[in-house]
C-alpha cells in the first residue's frame, strides 16, 4: 500500500515541474487553506465510492446559484471549462456550422474544433494593444455560427469593452450565431457578462467559467456554464450523465461554502501581479501588456525561444507561442508568489543581458 503513495507523490511533484519554478499554466501559487482540504477529505472519505452519486449535483447548481446570481436550471457544471468548450461545440452546431474566434487566444477552442471537423475560422485582434475586431467578427458570422471570446483575454490580459461586446452579442442574435463568453479570469478582473444571460435574457450567449484559478481547484477540474433555459438545455442534453467526479464536487462544495477564498486569493494575486509588472518593465526592451488577469504578456527585444530554453535551463518555466503570428518576441508568465516572481523577473534579466551580449573574442555567433 505504501508503496504507490510513495511513486504517487514522487510523479506528481515530477509533474509539477520536478522543484523546478512553473509559471506557465496560470494556477494558484497556493493550495487551499490546509484545514479545508482536510474538511472536504473527510467529508469525500465519508462517500461511498462503488456507488453512483444522484444528490451532489444539486447542491452543488444551488451553491453555484448562490455565488452567481444564476437560477440553478441556467447552470451546467463540467469536467473543468475545457469539457464546456468541447460541449458548446457539440451541442450547438449543426450542419454548416463554423467555430470563429479571434487571435491570439486560448487554443482550446481551435484545437476542439479541429477535433470536431467543424470549420475553423481566426480573426485577428486589432493592433496594437489586441483590441477587439468586433466588425470583422459581425462580418465573418453567419447563421449557426459559434462565436468565442475570452474576456480577459488570454493570452494578452486584455478585457474587451463591456459595451462593445453587448452591441456584438446583439448583432450576432440577428444573424441567428451564438456566442460563447469565456470568463475564466472573472474573480480577477470583477467583470462579467452573466447579467445579459440572468437578467437581460439573451438567448444565444452562453458563459463560461472555472474554478481552477482563484478558486485554486486546477488539479480537481470543475467549471460551469451560464446559459438561458432552452440555451441551458441544449447542453444538457449533450452532457454524458456522470461528467463531474463526487470527488471534484464534494471539493466545489466545499470552497463554494467559503467564498472568500476566492475573494483574498485574486486580490493578493493581483497585488503580486502589479508588483511583477513593475519589475520586469524596468528591463530594457520588455513591453508588459496591461493585464486584469493572474498572468501577463511579455513583448521581448529578442525571439521568445532562446529565452524560454535559457530560463527553463534554470529551472524557471513560462510560456512561449511558437508559430503564433504577432507573437514571435513574446511570452506568457503567470503570477507566482512574492518570492518566484521576485526570481523570474531576476532571471529574465540577466537572460536578456547575456543574449544581447557580444560574442567573447575568438568565439562564433550563433
Amino acid at each position: 500500500m505504501a508503496n504507490w503513495t510513495v511513486d504517487l507523490r514522487r510523479g506528481w511533484r515530477e509533474g509539477l515541474g520536478g522543484g523546478r519554478l512553473r509559471l506557465k499554466d496560470n494556477e494558484s501559487p497556493w493550495d487551499l487553506p490546509p484545514e479545508l482540504k482536510l474538511e472536504i477529505l473527510r467529508a469525500l472519505g465519508d462517500l461511498p465510492f462503488s456507488r453512483y452519486d444522484f444528490a451532489l449535483r444539486p447542491r452543488l447548481l444551488k451553491a453555484l446559484a448562490d455565488y452567481t446570481g444564476a437560477p440553478p436550471e441556467a447552470i451546467v457544471p463540467g469536467n473543468g471549462a475545457d469539457e464546456l468548450i468541447q460541449l458548446c461545440q457539440i451541442a450547438l452546431s449543426r450542419p454548416g456550422t463554423r467555430v470563429i474566434c479571434t487571435s491570439p487566444t486560448f487554443v482550446v477552442y481551435g484545437q476542439v474544433a479541429r477535433a470536431l471537423r467543424l470549420p475553423f475560422v481566426d480573426v485577428p485582434l486589432r493592433s496594437p494593444g489586441f483590441g477587439l475586431p468586433a466588425s470583422e467578427l459581425a462580418d465573418a458570422a453567419g447563421p449557426g455560427d459559434i462565436v468565442f471570446l475570452c474576456r480577459p483575454n488570454n493570452p494578452t490580459g486584455n478585457v474587451f469593452p463591456r459595451q462593445q461586446v453587448i452591441e456584438l452579442v446583439s448583432t450576432l442574435e440577428q444573424r441567428d450565431a451564438r456566442v460563447i463568453v469565456d470568463e475564466a479570469y472573472f474573480e480577477f478582473c470583477g467583470e462579467t457578462m452573466a447579467d445579459e444571460v440572468i437578467g437581460g435574457g439573451r438567448k444565444n450567449l452562453v458563459i463560461l467559467r472555472t474554478m481552477s484559478k482563484a478558486f485554486r481547484l486546477a488539479g480537481l477540474r470543475l467549471g460551469y456554464a451560464i446559459a438561458s433555459g432552452p440555451m441551458a438545455q441544449e447542453l444538457e442534453r449533450a452532457r454524458l450523465l456522470y461528467n463531474v467526479s463526487a470527488a471534484t464536487m464534494v471539493a466545489g462544495l466545499g470552497v463554494l461554502a467559503n467564498p472568500q477564498i476566492a475573494r483574498r486569493t485574486a486580490a493578493a494575486l493581483n497585488r503580486l501581479r502589479d508588483l511583477l509588472a513593475a519589475d520586469l518593465s524596468r528591463l530594457p526592451g520588455v513591453l508588459v501588456h496591461p493585464s486584469q488577469t493572474n498572468f501577463m504578456l511579455l513583448s521581448l527585444p529578442c525571439r521568445a525561444e532562446p529565452v524560454v530554453r535559457a530560463l527553463a535551463a534554470r529551472g524557471i518555466i513560462i510560456r512561449h507561442y511558437p508559430g503564433e503570428a504577432g507573437l514571435e518576441r513574446s511570452v506568457r508568465v503567470s503570477v507566482g508568489n512574492g518570492k518566484a516572481n521576485l526570481r523570474v523577473a531576476a532571471a529574465l534579466g540577466e537572460t536578456l543581458t547575456a543574449l544581447a551580449a557580444p560574442p567573447a573574442a575568438g568565439g562564433s555567433a550563433k
